[in-house]
């Protein structure tokens, strides 16, 4: 059985501090959590929702339904407490829960800040230390965790934090002994790993030295697990005023010989930069954050020669950086990555990461000169044209080795291009061959699409498969076509209103999928609702 909660309050009381807390705990109780906040707002007084769902088995979607439910105030109890089925935690002081409000058999336990003469600002400690009691949970891995979270922080802070964990695990034991949901513990321990987290270090796996982030991407603190250890893994952290200037220092790194990351919000001045670097040859890697490059139905930024990859979940993200650095090199081309806000705002728990990558330089010019004095051979060319379009590189400095960063022709871009596309992991089909029904989507979609075949294939059924498209760009249409051909019946998971991704595919494989299934908001995707949409299309 699962806990699927609910926290809603605002970013200066605490609920992403809450978050964190609480993915530590559950997952060195053993358990399995999937966790969901919106990123991209660093405004103190906004109200923000936390969704966490965990249990014994791996979570692929965050919680639709309300089992738990933390408010902080008036309108979080108004919002949301006539959805909670479990048990709902809410400070008397600042909320009321109005009679007849609650579901059957749900419980509300108050908390009092001023009941458990708690310190300003410690009420989310409080809900805490009640979270864990009613989850049965254990209360010194609770203290640990909240120490190592809070390190930062003087002592006498940590002290009242404790102070206060501890009064709201005994004040909810006494208000209510006998609700709550026991979680099963067991000794093994996870790692909870969030999208922008596996963004930082599938860099570092990478072995890129040089990172630039837009004003927008700052903000959302993209980089904040990086940024504090940049230094001490040698690698330079650039603010640039925009996010074109972000590409365009990620591109000079690259040019230079060193991998460069460009962290961006903005796809338009993305997309402008990138060109140049697919005509001049030289390999960058750019990460674009939810806002207009990744929003849902966004169009995918084409070009002459580039690579789109889209990750299905936090941890895909590492593997699809690693990827995408070599993919950037071996081919002397730019790679997109695509991060929706569910993956950036996303955090699960995984049971291992892979942080000794291979990595692959591509094809360089012997390092000696070419044309140095008395030795006849011609000068070097860069841009010449080789059998798969990728003709070896040289830096700057490399005596006999100069060249002018004017372009490569379209002729051999398109060489490129097309060796690019044999370059990419091939698609494949999850799940049964015979399947009655094919899942079709994309990034953070994917999950919810295993989730939903792990529900109808339950019992050794075989009913549901899925095919997830990591790469967008060159769409891989060879591979795509089979599965596509030989689905009985398919349903197109898209996370936004946009029909871009039906268009993309019946663009490049002629195939037309006409049910559809998305979330207008381009929220995370409602696991209860595509469930619904599933068994509709299985009857249909």
């Amino acid at each position: 059985m699962n806990l699927d909660l609910w926290v809603l309050g605002r970013r200066s009381e605490g609920v992403r501090l809450m978050g964190s807390v609480l993915l530590r705990l559950l997952s060195r109780s053993g358990l399995h959590a999937r966790a969901w906040e919106p990123p991209r707002s660093g405004i103190p007084s906004e109200r923000m929702v936390l969704r966490l769902s965990t249990g014994p088995e791996r979570i692929l979607a965050v919680p639709s339904g309300c089992g738990f439910l933390v408010a902080f105030d008036e309108e979080a109890v108004l919002d949301k407490a006539s959805d909670v089925s479990g048990v709902i935690l809410f400070d008397p002081d600042r909320a009321k829960v109005p009679a007849g409000t609650l579901r059957r058999h749900a419980v509300s336990v108050g908390l009092s800040s001023t009941g458990l003469r708690l310190a300003p600002g410690r009420w989310n400690m409080a809900a805490l230390g009640g979270l864990a009691r009613l989850a049965g949970l254990d209360t010194g891995l609770l203290d640990a965790v909240i120490r190592e979270v809070r390190a930062s922080e003087a002592s006498e802070s940590v002290a009242e934090d404790l102070l206060a964990a501890k009064a709201g695990f005994e004040a909810a034991g006494a208000a209510a002994p006998l609700a709550g949901l026991r979680l099963p513990r067991s000794d093994r321990k996870l790692l909870a790993l969030s999208g922008a987290e596996a963004l930082s270090l599938g860099a570092l796996a990478a072995g890129c030295k040089f990172a630039a982030v837009g004003p927008a991407s700052a903000d959302s603190r993209a980089l904040a697990w990086l940024e504090p250890r940049a230094a001490e893994y040698g690698v330079v952290l650039h603010h640039a005023p925009d996010d074109a200037g972000a590409v365009g220092a990620a591109i000079g790194a690259g040019h230079a010989g060193c991998r460069g990351l460009a962290v961006v919000e903005d796809s338009a001045g993305a997309a402008r930069a990138m060109a140049f670097a697919e005509e001049a040859e030289i390999p960058v890697v750019v990460a674009a954050l939810g806002g207009s490059c990744a929003a849902p139905g966004a169009a995918v930024p084409s070009g002459a020669c580039r690579a789109v990859l889209v990750p299905t979940g936090p941890a895909d993200v590492l593997d699809t950086v690693v990827e995408a650095f070599n993919l950037a090199e071996r081919f002397q081309a730019p790679v997109f990555i695509m991060l929706d806000d569910s993956l950036t705002g996303g955090t699960e728990t995984v049971s291992r990461i892979r942080l000794d990558a291979s990595i692959d330089r591509g094809v360089w010019a012997p390092a000696h000169p070419s044309c140095a004095p008395g030795n006849p051979s011609p000068p070097y060319d860069r841009y010449s044209m080789t059998g798969n379009g990728v003709s070896p590189r040289a830096v700057p400095g490399h005596e006999g080795l100069c060249f002018a960063a004017v372009g490569a022709a379209l002729s051999k871009l398109a060489a490129k291009r097309r060796s690019l596309g044999k370059g990419i992991v091939p698609l494949l089909v999850e799940g049964p061959t015979d399947a009655e029904l094919t899942l079709v989507g994309s990034g953070s979609a994917c999950s919810a699409m295993r989730h939903a075949m792990r529900h109808f294939n339950a019992g050794g059924q075989g009913r549901v498969n899925v095919l997830a498209l990591r790469c967008l760009e060159p769409f891989q249409a060879e591979e795509a076509l089979a599965p596509l051909k030989s689905a009985r019946k398919m349903l197109l998971i898209e996370p936004g209103p946009s029909d871009s991704l039906s268009r993309l595919i019946r663009a490049e494989t002629g195939v037309s999928i006409e049910r559809r299934f998305s979330d207008p908001e381009g929220r995370p995707m409602d696991a209860d609702a595509l469930i619904r949409a599933v068994d509709e299309a299985l009857h249909g």
